[in-house]
């Protein structure tokens, strides 16, 4: 059962955080940005996957520059994720609400 609330917090917080970024890109087209012709949830995913990815790389290389011991997968209610993805993943789905 908590698996369960736990993957749907994920998913709301990851669709409030996708709905935000869509919001700030159709503000950017608002104020005559052009861009290339995509939907803005796909640019706003992009983004998402985009920004996580390199938060993991940049937390991965500043561990490895100051000799710290990286932290093995953690399990919790059954599932086992990396901690360093996992505070990648919570950076980048909060980034979009310190934007404005």
């Amino acid at each position: 059962m908590l698996w369960w609330i736990m993957v749907i917090v994920v998913l709301g917080l990851i669709g409030l955080s996708v709905r935000q970024r869509v919001l700030l890109i159709y503000a950017a087209r608002r104020q005559g940005v052009e861009q290339e012709v995509s939907s803005p949830a796909a640019e706003a995913i992009k983004g998402l996957v985009g920004v996580a990815g390199g938060v993991y790389v940049a937390l991965v290389s500043l561990a490895g520059f100051l000799q710290m011991p990286l932290p093995g997968p953690v399990s919790v209610v059954g599932m086992s994720f990396d901690p360093l993805a996992m505070a990648a993943l919570l950076v980048a789905i909060v980034q979009p609400f310190f934007v404005r």
